[in-house]
């Protein structure tokens, strides 16, 4: 899939911003810089990525015991998904009382 400013703004959490982890999903470091919308749109964006920057997962809330892991290897982890856990995370967020509030 190729980013738009359309798909970024899309989603945004419901405090109008991106979390830290769908920034760094995108390849931008955190914090990021002004123009960092303009610099990756046009970029292509694997399957994975894109349903991992849709999910909106603020760091202490990505689905893994953070207390034992630092936040780059959650990420790390979250990255080497099959498609098909990706989908099974997915459907067990949806099951959260968290994300059926939205953030």
């Amino acid at each position: 899939m190729v980013i738009t400013k359309v798909w970024i703004m899309a989603n945004r959490t419901k405090k109008g911003a991106w979390t830290k982890s769908q920034i760094q999903v995108l390849g931008i470091d955190w914090p990021a810089r002004r123009g960092w919308i303009q610099d990756i749109a046009g970029a292509e964006i694997s399957e994975k990525n894109r349903v991992l920057f849709e999910l909106k997962l603020p760091v202490k809330k990505v689905p893994v015991d953070l207390a034992k892991s630092s936040y780059s290897s959650v990420m790390a982890r979250i990255r080497d998904l099959t498609d098909q856990q990706i989908s099974n995370l997915i459907r067990s967020l949806e099951t959260e009382k968290w994300y059926r509030n939205g953030m």
